[in-house]
């Protein structure tokens, strides 16, 4: 009787696999709050290694002084709302490495025990394994441009809800000029609007101040401004109108901020720079980027702040502009 060969083993032996290496061994990490921030440090590096801290200014320097007391050079912070903002600008100021994390990535990792006093030891460490990847923040005066532009399209969105409720009161009187008129805020609409508040309703003294731009023909114009000119609705358009020109006066203020601090801004890039050398907008823009984003479809003077103030001023990582390089 023949022997039979014995089956070979087709399961693989086990390869020892090796275990994280820690990549931040002087790490923290920091879970902050509203009233309280908690701040864990590495075990080797203090007994007490989990400590509390109100987030008075005085309390975010106490922060910064135990860290240093502890040798800590890398810290971790979740980007919870705003309140990271404060402290995180004074210890990088103080000359830590501060990486902040996006919260859904630490939250996505199993394993968290969701307490306040756990929650910092996770995130520290999660970090010293190198486990989280450090958010995007953008140096001091970018995020200066951005707080701006972000506040400007505030501004700009309040705004045009008063355009509608000016449109929306001008139809309560049947004074048709939005069917007229492309924009009310122009100077025509403007005009109009203004002699009305001031007790003007007749349509032939508010024609003369119909642009000749303007398409409707007169005989259109006048019925669109033969309305029921009610004096409590007159009230609520005075009050919508001085709110609107209120908004376009802050606006126009934010916009010369904004062009202000981009010649600041050219100025600290370029030690050569001519102070008396006045340049245009777009002239700026190229300055500052070493690109036209101008010739970019679609891309206008207003939505190039914006890039700029969300991603900044290294436009390299977009290598579809690259043929748009100037010089």
């Amino acid at each position: 009787m023949k022997k039979t060969k014995k089956s070979r083993n087709t399961v693989k032996e086990n390869v020892a696999v090796n275990g994280l290496s820690v990549k931040n061994p002087n790490s923290a990490g920091i879970d902050l709050g509203s009233k309280d921030h908690w701040v864990a440090v590495s075990p080797h590096l203090a007994k007490d290694r989990i400590k509390r801290f109100p987030t008075y200014t005085c309390n975010l320097h106490d922060i910064s002084n135990w860290l240093k007391k502890c040798n800590v050079d890398s810290i971790a912070m979740e980007s919870t709302g705003i309140y990271w903002i404060p402290l995180y600008e004074l210890l990088e100021k103080d000359g830590f490495d501060v990486n902040l994390c996006n919260a859904q990535h630490v939250k996505n990792l199993p394993g968290r025990q969701k307490t306040d006093a756990k929650d910092c030891a996770w995130i520290q460490k999660l970090h010293s394994f190198g486990l989280l990847t450090a958010s995007f923040v953008p140096k001091l005066d970018i995020l200066a441009l951005r707080t701006l532009m972000r506040y400007r399209e505030r501004l700009q969105s309040e705004n045009s809800r008063h355009v509608l409720r000016m449109q929306k009161i001008l139809t309560q009187m049947n004074v048709l000029l939005p069917n007229v008129l492309s924009d009310i805020t122009g100077k025509t609409g403007t005009d109009i609007m203004k002699a009305i508040i001031s007790g003007k309703t007749d349509p032939e003294y508010l024609i003369q101040f119909k642009n000749k731009q303007v398409k409707a023909s007169d005989e259109i114009f006048l019925k669109a401004l033969n309305g029921n000119y009610q004096y409590f609705y007159i009230n609520i358009l005075s009050y919508e109108l001085m709110h609107y020109e209120y908004f376009e006066e802050e606006i126009e203020k934010i916009d010369n901020e904004v062009s202000a601090l981009l010649t600041r801004m050219i100025k600290s890039e370029n030690d050569d720079y001519d102070e008396c050398i006045t340049l245009s907008e777009a002239e700026q823009l190229i300055v500052l980027t070493g690109v036209d984003l101008t010739q970019v479809p679609g891309f206008e003077i207003l939505s190039i702040r914006k890039l700029i103030g969300e991603t900044g001023i290294d436009m390299s990582k977009w290598k579809m502009l690259n043929i748009s390089l100037v010089g």
